[in-house]
């Protein structure tokens, strides 16, 4: 199930090469519009792996959304949607769309499938369909249950009859709200209808639903807008499980309960009932940032021209600040491409600070005598700010706030204001994180480049065991693994590594004779350091994960599904 906020990438991390490749293969497919339908079908075969792997993995709001698109594929084959252009031109955008998702979850972004809303919503209406919404895309983990703090409450009568005179109530107080609105108390019926059920409800199996419609109904009590269809149909689902309680066979349909889940997700909370829904589910983890989206371009050469633009711009910035006055004509220049470039990124928070640097440079240059030290430290941590919102992960809930403080600062600065000594000092503070993740990640790359030369040795001598030489010389690379690691204080990798070392130096003499099998497991062995350290910047993996993906004890769920979503990727005669 999803857990928005602590997606468990070790699945991910074995499969995702996989997964890329079969996307690629797909878009290949899409693009050949010269073949017919076998260039769809070729999209749709690999299209279909990929969101296989996906539900194994346990990403579920994006396999509803892969599923969509490989059904929009099986439409334009059958020739119930045309294989034209336009739909050729969405399904690959709808694929970048997920291998850009897959991208950030796999550096440490939280899993809010909602911000694949829009393009669902394309894609839906590509289909022809008038049923698709945000809520389709919404997964928070239902294995979750609420702790009780009473025992269920035994009946003064009756339970049949107890539960026939709520139903009553709670069918009036609907009756009411379909045709007065916010502005009858029909909402309040329902809930108080609600309440007496759930405390009936309290010791059995389906007592989740009804503990989440009260939190639901409280959203209808302060909601002062005119009821839509979808609301009104909700509210006739909760009416017919009610039904099903008093005729005896009772249910609570995962559906309904998203359902319900999603309207509290997103309505403001108002009472305790709301609160301890939201916090019973983490349901403020899977709610993005308004107007946060997934881009339709390939996200790594993006990130790297954005970046490479916001460099142009800080040395700009840089000269302005060291005395050179034509270079804050420059800096303005470079936001304003900058800006541009970062629309396809989807992200609002990096759009707002950029706005307002635009805004700040541009008061400036109609009176460069306003600029003080002050301002300068500030777009200079400004930058740096920037600098976050362009990684791989994209931006969380804590840099949208300091993004916020960021913007009032630099209004209190052209309304002429003293800022606070401290106000920044967070700023400057998570900056510094980001460069220390910055450098984590070179040290990484480093170790990959060290290990990528002993474990090319190593292939040479399994295919060919007359090649012991090179193995005397991998001495180097693995001490230089060693030390990097030794410095990060990761003592299991470092033992791992130190074990491996034994192992090669036994395989440099010639009177070594390990086994084929010996030889797989030290292959096997490098390839799980080899992930484990390409992972560690984002963090999240456990390197006993990698190491055992197959364990049937002792280990995740999802973790075991590594190995059969690997499977799904590699099916028979593709």
């Amino acid at each position: 199930m999803t857990n928005a906020n602590a997606p468990d990438l070790g699945p991910l991390t074995w499969v995702k090469g996989e997964i890329d490749a079969a996307l690629a293969r797909a878009d290949e497919g899409l693009q050949d519009a010269g073949s017919g339908t076998s260039a769809l079908q070729f999209a749709q075969t690999h299209l279909h792996q990929v969101r296989g792997a996906l539900s194994i993995v346990g990403l579920d709001g994006l396999t509803q959304f892969a599923d969509t698109l490989e059904q929009l594929l099986g439409d334009m084959i059958r020739g119930e949607q045309p294989a034209d252009p336009a739909h050729r031109a969405l399904a690959r955008r709808a694929l970048a769309v997920i291998g850009n998702y897959l991208e950030e979850i796999a550096h440490g972004a939280p899993d809010q499938a909602l911000r694949l809303a829009p393009h669902y919503l394309a894609l839906g209406a590509a289909r022809g369909l008038s049923d698709a919404g945000p809520v389709d895309l919404f997964h928070p983990d239902l294995s979750r249950r609420p702790s009780l703090r009473t025992p269920a409450r035994t009946p003064t009568e009756d339970l049949a009859t107890s539960l026939r005179a709520a139903r009553s109530r709670f069918e009036r107080g609907l009756l009411e709200w379909l045709r007065k609105g916010p502005a009858s108390d029909g909402a309040r019926a329902m809930r108080e209808a609600m309440a007496e059920v759930e405390a009936l409800q309290r010791a059995t199996p389906t007592h989740t639903l009804w503990w989440v419609s009260l939190g639901f109904f409280d959203t209808l009590i302060h909601d002062d807008s005119t009821p839509d269809p979808a609301l009104k149909r909700l509210c006739a689902q909760v009416d017919a499980q009610f039904r099903r309680l008093l005729a005896g066979t009772p249910s609570a349909p995962d559906r309904l309960v998203r359902e319900l889940l999603y309207r509290i997700a997103t309505s403001p909370t108002h009472t305790p009932q709301q609160a301890e829904v939201k916090a019973c589910w983490q349901l403020d983890g899977l709610i993005p940032e308004p107007g946060a989206a997934v881009s339709e371009t390939p996200i790594a050469p993006l990130l790297e021209r954005l970046n490479r633009q916001l460099a142009q711009a800080r040395e700009h910035w840089d000269a302005f600040c060291s005395g050179t006055a034509v270079a804050l004509a420059q800096f303005d220049d470079a936001l304003e491409a900058l800006s541009l470039a970062a629309r396809p990124l989807e992200r609002p928070v990096a759009l707002r600070l950029l706005d307002a640097m635009l805004g700040f440079a541009r008061w400036l240059r109609r009176d460069p005598l306003q600029f003080t030290d002050a301002g300068a430290l500030e777009l200079a941590t400004d930058l740096l700010m920037l600098e976050t919102a362009f990684e791989r992960r994209p931006p969380d809930a804590d840099l949208a706030r300091r993004v916020n403080i960021a913007l009032a600062r630099l209004a209190s600065l052209q309304r002429g204001e003293t800022l606070p000594e401290d106000g920044g000092a967070l700023d400057l503070g998570s900056a510094a994180q980001s460069q220390e993740k910055a450098a984590l990640a070179q040290v990484a790359k480093e170790m990959l480049a060290s290990l990528a030369l002993v474990e090319q040795a190593l292939d040479d001598f399994f295919r060919n065991q007359a090649k012991r030489e090179p193995l005397q010389h991998l001495h180097k690379p693995l001490q230089q693994i060693i030390g990097a690691l030794s410095m990060l204080g990761e003592t299991d990798a470092l033992r791992l590594v130190r074990d491996a070392s034994t192992r090669i130096a036994g395989l440099a003499h010639a009177e070594s004779s390990d086994s084929p099998g010996e030889f797989e497991a030290l292959a096997h062995t490098l390839s799980a350091l080899g992930f484990y350290i390409e992972a560690l910047p984002r963090g999240n993996v456990r390197l006993d994960d990698l190491l055992n993906p197959h364990a049937t004890q002792e280990q995740p769920a999802s973790v075991q599904a590594a190995g059969y979503a690997a499977a799904e990727l590699a099916p028979a005669g593709v």
